[in-house]
């Protein structure tokens, strides 16, 4: 990867995400508030259909804090990986016609949502306070989900869009594939109500690192570290892996979107 190259590029990653985050909203009721109004909504449904309904243990904190600091990070990962998917089939005209590093598109798009991410994060910091969780000396480091969750998000985001261009079908599978991976994800439950080999395995996922520490930042749960380990190892990863199989596709791009 020329790191130089794409910094005198910057730019137009700056741009595409800009460009990302008001099409969102545009022509939207309500704007930026669905960026609230979602995770809380679904925090309601969790909170009664799993939390009251089912008793699912929720690490000696308030099921309704504990889940939305799950979905804080989930929804925010699901559209970043989403949008960055489709961000090279979407734009034909730029791969095809202007030159600039094609990693700027699935960059820009994580970008994108960014702001969405910081809104979700804050949001769950105060759900946590209106339930009873005092304010933890750790809340300052959730910073740290942030360059986490760019990471992830490419670690997933990489290899998506640059199979995307070469094969239809990922758009097709990507809805199934996010669904599949928000219940192997511990959004709603705790990684801890499984069993011992099989804990091991779910923590493979990069995502439970995210939301372990989220948790841990903000509501003062103990993550095991082992898990974390792993999930940053395999986030780390399957990032580099990404990164190296876009750079050998890259030149196929614009003969195949």
């Amino acid at each position: 990867m020329d790191v130089r190259d794409l910094w005198a590029y910057r730019d137009v990653g700056v741009i595409l995400a800009e460009r990302d985050l008001r099409v969102r909203y545009r022509q939207t009721l309500l704007g930026v508030l669905w960026v609230v109004i979602q995770p809380l909504v679904a925090m309601v449904v969790f909170t009664l259909v799993l939390g009251e309904g089912v008793g699912v243990p929720s690490e000696g904190v308030p099921y309704a804090a504990f889940v939305l600091c799950g979905l804080a990070i989930w929804m925010p990962f699901s559209s970043a990986v989403g949008r960055a998917t489709s961000s090279l089939v979407d734009t034909p005209e730029l791969v095809t016609k202007v030159y600039f590093p094609r990693l700027l598109a699935p960059l820009g798009a994580v970008g994108g949502v960014l702001a969405d991410l910081v809104v979700a994060l804050a949001i769950a910091q105060i759900v946590a306070l209106i339930a009873g969780v005092p304010l933890q000396a750790t809340a300052p480091l959730v910073v740290l989900v942030i360059p986490g969750f760019v990471v992830v998000a490419l670690a997933f985001s990489l290899w998506l869009s640059a199979l995307n261009v070469l094969y239809r079908d990922v758009a097709y599978a990507l809805t199934f594939g996010l669904q599949l991976l928000f219940f192997a994800s511990p959004v709603v439950y705790p990684l801890g109500v499984l069993d011992g080999t099989l804990e091991t395995l779910a923590a493979i996922n990069p995502v439970v690192g995210l939301i372990d520490v989220t948790r841990w930042a903000l509501l003062g749960t103990t993550p095991d570290a082992w898990n974390l380990v792993v999930s940053g190892a395999m986030a780390v990863l399957l990032a580099a892996g990404g990164l190296v199989f876009f750079r050998r596709v890259e030149r196929q791009f614009a003969d195949r979107v």
